[in-house]
């Protein structure tokens, strides 16, 4: 690390690792409640540079500026993509002309998915022309909203 705790990351790298950090950090923090378990504790959100504790509508405010936002998950937990979807959607609100990307679609994969969204085919059409079950294999129903 450089002197000054600066690190060797330009600033704009640092700040998408804050939102990264940031993400992860709420994560870490307990996850979205579970669609199965209505009682459970509302998250905590809390920004990884000052340990902070923000509302939800105080994240989004704070990435929306951000050029890019990564969003992290536990892949076989539901209420971790619940919170992805919520935010991506309260992101979309903001900027419509938002562009998504998603680690388990590669590049090759792009027409099939551009298909899937104008609805020229369904959604099991999408899956196997994306070779969904052994590139990724995780529950769709959980990536579906």
């Amino acid at each position: 690390m450089a002197a000054g705790g600066r690190g060797c990351y330009p600033a704009a790298v640092r700040r998408s690792l804050v939102w990264l950090a940031l993400g992860l950090g709420f994560t870490a923090c307990g996850g979205a409640p579970r669609p199965e378990t209505p009682s459970a504790p509302a998250p905590r959100i809390v920004r990884a540079s000052d340990g902070a504790e923000l509302t939800f509508d105080g994240l989004v405010d704070a990435l929306a500026p951000a050029r890019v936002v990564l969003l992290g998950e536990r892949h076989d937990q539901a209420g971790d993509h619940e919170m992805q979807r919520a935010v991506t959607a309260a992101l979309l609100d903001r900027s419509p002309s938002t562009a998504l990307g998603f680690e388990m679609f590669q590049r090759p994969y792009q027409a099939p998915l551009d298909a899937y969204q104008a609805g020229a085919i369904d959604e099991d059409a999408m899956l196997a022309q994306t070779e969904w079950a052994d590139r990724w294999g995780y529950d769709f129903a959980m990536y579906r909203p």
